[in-house]
């Protein structure tokens, strides 16, 4: 779910509350300090805590684990959609990460392909079947390395160049996480 908008952000004791720009976008909540600017941070959703806060009837509350936000919405409609946009997003990118960590994990083999090719009607000779079931083997762990390695290097990329400077380097990072998602995780379903 992506959602983006105007909240106040609590700053500390000096300065107060502060009006921020916010954007959710694939599990990471993004902060600036006004729209198009620069973003001046990002919490990973997937690790985060994300509360209402007791005091406040118009408080949200983000904990990483690493930072805290303290967050306030204009009306208590706008408080709900953005508590439901936050946790509907947590829920997301745990649920695709839950996937693919399935599909990592899992132990394609020969064995396990020779029982799939059997129930389809497929009816080959035996070494026809023996060298498709090895051939669809080699296609699968490929593939899985293949979403390994797009993984670890768009990481890698972000961490190195910060990418997420502006909105239209952000959109670009998020339509690419989209596609390499769509090729390699849908392929199996």
């Amino acid at each position: 779910m992506e959602i983006e908008g105007y909240l106040t952000k609590w700053t500390n004791y000096l300065s107060g509350w502060k009006e921020r720009y916010f954007a959710l976008s694939n599990g990471v909540f993004y902060y600036s300090s006004k729209k198009n600017a620069p973003w001046k941070g990002k919490i990973h959703l997937k690790v985060s805590k994300i509360s209402q806060n007791e005091q406040d009837p118009l408080g949200i509350i983000i904990d990483s684990g690493t930072k805290l936000l303290h967050l306030r919405a204009e009306t208590i409609s706008e408080k709900m959609r953005w508590l439901t946009a936050l946790k509907s997003s947590k829920e997301e990118i745990q649920e695709l990460d839950l996937n693919l960590n399935k599909i990592k994990n899992s132990n394609i083999n020969s064995l396990m392909l020779e029982e799939f090719i059997k129930k389809s009607e497929v009816h080959n000779e035996k070494e026809e079947k023996q060298e498709f079931i090895l051939e669809v083997d080699r296609f699968l762990k490929e593939i899985v390395g293949q979403e390994a390695k797009l993984d670890s290097t768009l990481a890698n990329l972000v961490n190195k160049f910060d990418f997420l400077r502006d909105q239209e380097t952000f959109k670009l990072i998020e339509n690419v996480v989209e596609l390499a998602s769509g090729l390699i995780v849908y392929k199996f379903y």
